[in-house]
């Protein structure tokens, strides 16, 4: 199986309750695709440049391992969702996933 992680960038203005409705909503587009997904939030970082007037975002990354075509589809229901400011899905060598 080849080894992928997806780095989320939120906005650091939204609420912990609101945080938590987004977070749920971005890992069903992970289980719906049956993905086993392990989630680290890398932190608060100040941004190099303002994205949609933000200059704070918070950092996720979602690594997954998968031998389907199904990065698209996830990426493509990131991309209609108007909460996550960011978002890049890389393959990575297996050697770094554990």
């Amino acid at each position: 199986m080849k080894c992928y992680e997806t780095v989320v960038i939120y906005p650091a203005t939204i609420s912990e309750e609101d945080f938590e409705v987004l977070s749920k909503k971005v890992e069903e587009y992970f289980t719906r695709e049956s993905l086993e997904i392990e989630t680290r939030k890398f932190g608060r970082r100040t941004l190099a440049y303002p994205i949609q007037k933000h200059t704070v975002a918070d950092y996720y990354i979602y690594r997954f391992r998968t031998d389907k075509p199904c990065i698209a589809a996830i990426e493509e229901r990131m991309k209609y969702n108007e909460e996550i400011l960011r978002y890049m899905t890389v393959r990575i060598p297996e050697k770094f996933y554990d």
